[in-house]
């Protein structure tokens, strides 16, 4: 199977289990949930999430692994009709940061907000013309967002209501695992130009954590069958974070292109000296 076929094939079957991890672990935490500690009751619901989520994590390493490691991964760095989805996600985040501020006073809600706002900074400057061009501002703000899942792992731990290894502290545990992995591999592609199949493999796992976890939470807790305000308003920027990685993996598969460095070295070098040539005559 060639480079675009694996790209589209694992990006369709990633939403597709997101999507029924998503909706099946909805009716989890409302009929086979206790709140009380945390763990779901031994039954159906809870048993399939647990096979298809994890089924969407060993289909992204799997992903990963099936691309050629001695080939160069490349995208465009201008990011084209994505500016709109791109500048829409960054202002969400915005406001969803100052609603999580005015609605509580949470010393790691506050820390984790720092986290989302470098990180709708770096999105707002993807957006602009530079778009994934090299900039030392845009790493630094890649590894200030790391501040994000960071404090939801240690909010949870000082947690002592909730046991450690609930079910919500280890989705935690896993989309922020993720999204960190995720972190590192954007901050390798913005400096070096071009892209880990790591990265690949870390956009399909924050997807698949971020937005299966973060919209049935958000569903279950308007429908009272959970009851952590605190967690809710975690949730928020954890979905529309998820969002965002899903715009850019959308691009990716679209628009990555894998060859060899002769190859590239053959496709690019006649623009480089098109390009030096027009210099000249002007």
């Amino acid at each position: 199977m060639d480079f675009k076929k694996k790209l589209n094939l694992s990006f369709k079957l990633i939403l597709a289990l997101t999507a029924i991890s998503a909706v099946v672990l909805t009716f989890s935490f409302r009929w086979c949930f206790n709140s009380a500690d945390g763990y779901f009751v031994k039954s159906a619901p809870p048993i399939i999430f647990s096979i298809v989520y994890f089924a969407g994590i060993v289909l992204s390493l799997a992903a990963t692994l099936s691309l050629d490691k001695k080939q160069i991964i490349k995208t465009k760095n201008e990011i084209g009709k994505m500016q709109v989805p791109y500048i829409a996600t960054a202002t969400a985040l915005a406001l969803s940061v100052l609603a999580c501020n005015l609605l509580s006073d949470d010393v790691f809600l506050a820390a984790g907000s720092l986290g989302v706002g470098a990180f709708l900074l770096f999105i707002m400057l993807c957006s602009v013309k530079s778009g994934y061009d090299k900039s030392a501002l845009k790493v630094l703000l890649l590894y200030l967002s790391v501040i994000f899942p960071l404090s939801m792992i240690f909010g949870n731990d000082t947690n002592y209501l909730r046991h450690m290894n609930s079910v919500e502290n280890t989705l935690t545990v896993v989309f922020s695992l993720s999204f960190m992995s995720y972190i590192l591999y954007e901050a390798k592609r913005i400096h070096e130009g071009v892209h880990s199949r790591w990265h690949f493999g870390t956009m399909l796992l924050t997807v698949h954590s971020g937005f299966a976890f973060s919209s049935a939470y958000i569903v279950a807790y308007l429908t009272k069958s959970v009851d952590e305000p605190l967690r809710f308003l975690q949730m928020i920027p954890m979905l529309l974070i998820s969002l965002f990685v899903g715009f850019e993996l959308f691009r990716f598969v679209n628009e990555a292109e894998s060859h060899t460095e002769e190859e590239w070295d053959k496709i690019e070098k006649p623009n480089e000296e098109i390009l030096e040539e027009e210099i000249i005559e002007e």
